[in-house]
């Protein structure tokens, strides 16, 4: 589960947090592809970060032998 990060419009950290989320999926889907994630109080995140999402739940093929397409993403509210 990732938890909600403090709302922020600072460039840099919403970079840092997207950055941090998109490495946080590859590094689990390369161990797995069949794996949950969980979003909490998406509501609080800055706005910004959770567009590094639109890439893994977009079809895609695998990905250097990484498979995205078989993930589940819940986002909370």
């Amino acid at each position: 589960m990732f938890p909600a990060v403090e709302p922020t419009t600072e460039v840099g950290k919403v970079s840092a947090v997207s950055d941090q989320i998109r490495d946080w999926i590859k590094g689990n889907l390369t161990i797995c592809p069949n794996h949950l994630f969980i979003f909490d109080e998406v509501e609080k995140m800055p706005e910004g970060v959770l567009d590094v999402l639109k890439p893994f739940v977009d079809f895609t093929e695998p990905v250097r032998g990484v498979e995205y397409r078989k993930a589940i993403y819940i986002l909370l509210g």
